[in-house]
């Protein structure tokens, strides 16, 4: 086993590897090291970037298929449906809830009160 800074492939948190490292290397916020990592790159994208990146028109008619799917399947099925797209829903509402305007906010709330209204009715 080789000691951490022996070349191949020890990255610092900038994600250089230590033998490509500018002079004086990043600070972080509370002045100490920088902190090291080991290993490969992550080369997944975050969730929100993944779904910034979906096609509008697509996910607009996935999500019409849900509700009209859930809207017509029997009872308990269709109630479950619509609330695991209400629960979905509401986790991007919490995602995106910083940066969206009061009126989006109030019309999203609104949108996501009634799915649930209609779900709990259906499992009733």
């Amino acid at each position: 086993m080789r000691a951490f800074g022996e070349g191949g492939g020890d990255v610092l948190v900038d994600h250089e590897p230590v033998g490509d490292q500018h002079p004086g290397p990043p600070r972080r916020a509370g002045g100490g090291e920088p902190r090291r990592v080991c290993g490969m790159q992550r080369t997944q994208r975050s969730l929100p970037l993944r779904l910034a990146r979906a096609n509008p028109t697509t996910v607009f008619l996935v999500a019409l298929v849900l509700v009209l799917v859930g809207l017509f399947a029997p009872g308990v099925l269709g109630g479950a449906l619509l609330l695991a797209l209400a629960a979905a829903l509401v986790a991007l509402l919490v995602t995106t809830w910083p940066v969206q305007a009061p009126a989006t906010r109030v019309i999203r709330l609104v949108m996501l009160t009634l799915l649930v209204a209609v779900a709990l009715a259906k499992l009733l």
